[in-house]
């Protein structure tokens, strides 16, 4: 759903209008197909945007002996656990009707026996208690605003801001700098300092004017399988994989597979039925080897596969379509693939889409990389303060963090206030993984798990599941409970080199497991522990080789220089973007990033420093530095519309 809203009042005796549920709903209304279902009673009003009667999913709004409840999202019962009456019946099982009837069944705490991607709402008129719930992932958020007794909550933070008067007057500074420190906000603060977030698996109650925040669920970082191998581990993946898609396919609303060439997407279509549809990105002015395996996939498996052509400048098109999607929480706008082409998705019949996203993170172990930043050092265009700064925060940074990287040079073009709400946010996120760190006493491990407790790498897709919202359903099988618990309990070494995926694709598709991954070159049948060594350090020998031989170096030199353009292309061999290449092949996002630049507000940003960074940057034969970039363009882009200072109009009923 495109969102749930709702306002409590402990002031009013009287049923309030929906006129301020109205304002909220202007923001989250995507397509004038969308639709608005609102509740009004005693000093209660809420309601749910909805993607109206033609659209297969169903409402997301139910009502039953006073109780009042509105999802944004899905759940997935096992079969037996749905009551007979909501069984083969027009109104969806996953949906409204059957978490309300779980609430009626088992009170509040029902919220434990949910599986799937939710926010839920639900005003209960027999005590007028509100009650909010958010999925163990936070997979979607649910905003929300309180003063004098007065409470509002809504999907987005955007609803607040145009329909209450005064908030969002103030930045949070710690919030800024978690932004930059972890490229999201990773706590319950969002960027404005009277807007909070309700954390990942929360219960909230809003009762008599107090709000209580209860988590019902944390991972456990020491949890321990229950398999004798990794491979009797890979087999069970796939019997968890295979029943989570059976349930996010049995609608048959009409479901897409985003579809690559790499291990993920292939495995995930490989369990898959019949009904699926592939949905590919492709470059529309350079071919490369990612999309003719795409497209052999999908013939092998015998499904349609919708090709979505990109420019150089789809970058620029994703950053200004994604202001609205990022909510100032992340800012990762290049994670919000397929945002400009959602219409003709929708168009082609598919309705929902199922990722297999970052499953590398959860499912192949997450690495710590060491990305060198000494030539930065090295360059004699920049000033020496700036040389001195840029070593201090290398020499300073937590390996328990990340290695030194370039988000990391955020903090030196901050003033002094965001800069010590930047340290003191890693110096938090320290704690956290030092506690895990203590459980298991393994950095792999713990680099592995971490992720899911601190909903990093699951956020990671929530721009995504966001851009979702605008009349495209997200069903991704990370947010699955089955599925988390079993990637939290496997080993690292077990993981390494997709050796999990690899064997258990390799058991159910012989076909789809001879193609090669793009990136390493070898097929995905390569699944044994002998293969690892190799597939893992290919790279590193063949470049070692290169450096040890003159001659090889003079050729690769050689054919560098000849074929400049290619190398340097945004869309390169792999299905995602160089994001470093952007600043020298788009001339469009050149002037994206300096227009944002110098428009950020220097009340918060060293302007100076950073232009002296990017002029640097752009001199050289291939910029480094976009990642820093793009999270000032995102923050600009966002407080230029929604910021305290913007004027947060809405042009139509819908945005544009």
């Amino acid at each position: 759903m495109p969102g749930i809203l709702g306002y409590k009042s402990t002031h009013s005796k009287s049923v309030i209008d929906s006129s301020i549920i109205n304002k909220m709903a202007i923001p989250v209304t995507y397509s004038p197909k969308d639709r608005l279902k609102t509740v009004n009673h005693d000093s209660f009003s809420g309601g749910v945007v909805d993607y109206g009667e033609e659209f297969p999913v169903k409402s997301a709004i139910a009502q039953n002996s006073g109780v009042y409840l509105f999802i944004d999202g899905e759940v997935y019962p096992d079969s037996s656990e749905v009551p007979q009456a909501l069984r083969d019946t027009e109104a969806t099982i996953q949906r409204a009707e059957y978490c309300l009837h779980m609430y009626l069944q088992s009170g509040p705490a029902f919220v434990r026996q949910l599986n799937g991607s939710f926010a839920i709402g639900i005003y209960d008129s027999r005590d007028q208690s509100l009650h909010l719930y958010t999925d163990r992932f936070l997979s979607r958020p649910l905003f929300y605003w309180q003063k004098d007794g007065d409470f509002a909550f809504a999907s987005s933070v955007r609803s607040l801001l145009c329909s209450l008067d005064g908030v969002g007057q103030k930045y949070d500074p710690i919030a800024v700098s978690e932004f930059f420190a972890f490229e999201k906000v990773i706590s319950d603060r969002t960027v404005f300092s009277d807007i909070k977030r309700l954390p990942p698996a929360s219960h909230a109650v809003f009762s008599n004017g107090k709000l209580v925040i209860d988590r019902y669920f944390r991972f456990d970082p020491g949890a321990k399988n229950e398999f004798s191998s990794w491979k009797e581990a890979s087999l069970k993946l796939k019997d968890i994989l295979k029943k989570a898609i059976e349930k996010r396919t049995a609608d048959k609303c009409g479901v897409g597979i985003l579809l690559s060439g790499g291990l993920d997407s292939r495995f995930i279509l490989s369990l898959s039925p019949d009904s699926v549809k592939g949905v590919t990105l492709v470059n529309a002015d350079m071919k490369n080897q990612e999309r003719n395996i795409t497209l052999e996939v999908a013939a092998t498996r015998g499904i349609s596969c919708i090709e979505l052509p990109r420019t150089t400048d789809y970058p620029v098109l994703q950053a200004y379509a994604s202001v609205d999607i990022n909510e100032g929480i992340l800012s990762s706008f290049l994670a919000c693939r397929g945002v400009t082409f959602f219409d003709k998705i929708i168009d082609s019949g598919v309705h929902a889409v199922i990722a297999g996203l970052y499953f590398d993170q959860v499912l192949k172990g997450v690495y710590i990389n060491d990305i060198d930043l000494s030539f930065l050092l090295r360059t004699k265009s920049l000033p020496e303060y700036i040389k001195n700064r840029t070593i201090g925060r290398i020499l300073l940074e937590s390996k328990l963090v990340r290695e030194s990287g370039p988000m990391d040079l955020i903090s030196l073009v901050m003033t002094d206030e965001l800069r010590d709400a930047f340290g003191a946010a890693k110096e938090q996120q320290i704690k956290r993984i030092s506690q895990w760190f203590s459980v298991d006493g393994k950095i792999e491990d713990i680099a592995d798990r971490f992720p899911y407790e601190n909903i990093l790498a699951v956020s990671d897709l929530a721009p995504t599941t966001r851009t979702n919202r605008t009349r495209l359903i997200d069903r991704s099988l990370i947010y699955d409970n089955e599925l988390a618990d079993f990637a939290i309990s496997i080993p690292f070494k077990w993981k390494r080199g997709g050796r999990l995926i690899r064997y258990a694709l390799h058991n159910v598709s012989g076909e789809l497991s001879k193609f090669k991954d793009p990136k390493t070159g070898l097929p995905g049948r390569f699944c044994s522990p002998t293969h690892w060594p190799f597939i893992k350090s290919f790279s590193e020998i063949s470049r070692e080789v290169l450096k040890r031989s003159s001659l090889a170096w003079k050729i690769r030199n050689y054919k560098n220089n000849s074929n400049k353009k290619s190398s340097v292309h945004p869309f390169n061999q792999s299905a995602y973007h160089d994001i470093d290449a952007l600043l020298a092949f788009s001339p469009k996002y050149q002037e994206l990033v300096q227009n944002s630049i110098s428009s950020l507000p220097r009340e918060l940003f060293d302007i100076d420093y950073i232009q002296t960074l990017l002029d640097n940057d752009i001199s050289l034969a291939k910029p480094r530095l976009s990642k820093i970039f793009s999270p000032l363009v995102a923050f600009r882009l966002f407080d230029a519309k929604w910021g305290p200072n913007a004027n947060r109009t809405i042009k139509n009923c819908y945005l544009d």
